[in-house]
């Protein structure tokens, strides 16, 4: 009894409880394409921690989706797993832990993988699919990343870099011991729009 009065008072009109206000980002003010201009620029001066915040507000409010933002994004992701910084005098990653920094990587994939269906151009899917070879190989899938150097071969079949690019690959499968001459990096921010 007790409880039925209590129900009843609750639901009253007069005693309701306005709902909860609702958290807002203080980047959805930003338009996404200046959120995505400031993301690129951030990202190409090396903060790109900085950046991701931009880059997921122009996710979310862009009107028609391009592969540059998901490219550019998802390589932002991979270089921030590459950064270090100095704490108490020691050399460490930026990321906080290898927990993170996998889920990154993550996201990182599934991002390039988005840019890649978006890239309709030869020139953009061979773009796309070079850089998820470069981040292949410097996570240490070679097979993965000669893969997909020579897919992007095969998409852009005038570009002599790329074929380049997949028969060295090739060469150290075939011959592991051989001396190594592929280099990793960092993926460069800014793919053209």
């Amino acid at each position: 009894m007790l409880g039925a009065i209590a129900w009843a008072l609750w639901l009253r009109p007069s005693e309701r409880r306005a709902p909860a206000p609702v958290a807002v980002d203080a980047l959805d003010a930003l338009p996404p394409g200046v959120a995505y201009d400031s993301a690129l620029v951030l990202a190409t001066a090396g903060h790109t921690l900085q950046s991701l915040p931009l880059y997921r507000r122009a996710l979310r409010g862009v009107q028609e989706d391009f592969w540059q933002l998901h490219a550019n994004y998802g390589s932002a992701l991979y270089n921030l797993t590459l950064q270090t910084t100095e704490r108490r005098g020691d050399v460490t990653g930026r990321t906080r832990s290898t927990w993170e920094r996998a889920a990154l990587i993550r996201e990182s994939i599934r991002e390039s993988a988005h840019a890649r269906d978006l890239a309709k151009l030869p020139h953009d899917r061979a773009t796309v699919l070079s850089l998820t070879g470069q981040l292949a190989h410097v996570y240490g899938f070679p097979w993965e990343a000669f893969a997909a150097y020579r897919e992007a071969q095969f998409a852009n079949p005038g570009d002599p870099a790329l074929r380049l690019r997949a028969d060295q690959f090739q060469m150290n499968l075939e011959h592991p011991t051989a001396a190594n001459t592929i280099h990793a990096g960092t993926i460069e921010a800014g793919v053209e729009r």
